[in-house]
């Protein structure tokens, strides 16, 4: 094999990597993530090119120890450091912690550029295809069995009417919005509703602010913490 023959190669993996990482891409671009196709891409492309330079400094010796250099060292280094940018994507919204699966898909992109480099390509594929398998259709199977939540605040201000409160968990009860603590405060003015909710992924919360509303005994509604 030529050395020009041998760069090929090397440039080919490159490339099978950024394609595969763009498959998990394409996946968080569309569902509108922090980590997107961008991303994807670059952590299989970086994390291939760090293995592969790994996999070249095997030929040279250190000159200190007499040992050759060990590529496992660049793959301890990868982990290390993909840990530190899925940590980067993890946020608190409120109650809810948010970025836990575009983490998990990050730390899944640099296993599947470090198995290119390795040339493990079945492998590879078979993480691109059972990654995007589990993105794809378990995130559509948890909303659509309702197993998936997120926490909410709810303020609901309004006159002080009898029954107002039923209304309100009425319309809470048939959106599938369960309650887990409620508080009310009254005056002679006004009367405040706060809720803490689990609410379905996804929920929106401007239609079903527009239907509150729409009772003339309810003058507001925040979803807030």
């Amino acid at each position: 094999m030529t050395p020009i023959d041998y760069e090929l190669i090397l440039i080919l993996k490159l490339i099978i990597a950024a394609g595969l990482g763009a498959i998990l891409g394409l996946e968080r671009e569309y569902t509108k993530h922090e980590a997107g196709l961008r991303t994807m891409m670059l952590v299989c492309l970086g994390s291939c090119a760090f293995m592969l330079m790994g996999f070249y400094s095997n030929q040279y010796i250190d000159e200190v120890t007499g040992d050759a250099l060990e590529p496992s060292k660049v793959l301890a280094g990868i982990v290390t450091g993909i840990g530190f940018l899925g940590a980067g994507v993890i946020m608190k919204e409120g109650l809810n912690v948010k970025g836990l699966t575009t983490a998990a898909t990050i730390w899944v992109a640099a296993g599947i550029g470090v198995s290119v480099a390795a040339e493990q390509f079945v492998i590879a594929v078979a993480l691109t295809i059972i990654a995007a398998s589990v993105l794809l259709i378990i995130g559509k199977v948890e909303g659509k069995m309702g197993i998936k939540f997120e926490r909410a605040c709810l303020t609901v201000r309004g006159k002080p009417r009898k029954g107002i409160q039923k209304v309100v968990q009425k319309h809470l009860k048939d959106e599938k919005v369960k309650v887990v603590t409620m508080s009310m405060n009254m005056t002679e003015t006004e009367v405040v509703l706060k809720y803490d909710v689990e609410m379905p992924m996804r929920f929106d919360t401007t239609e079903a602010t527009i239907k509150l509303t729409d009772n003339k005994n309810i003058d507001g509604v925040d979803w807030d913490c």
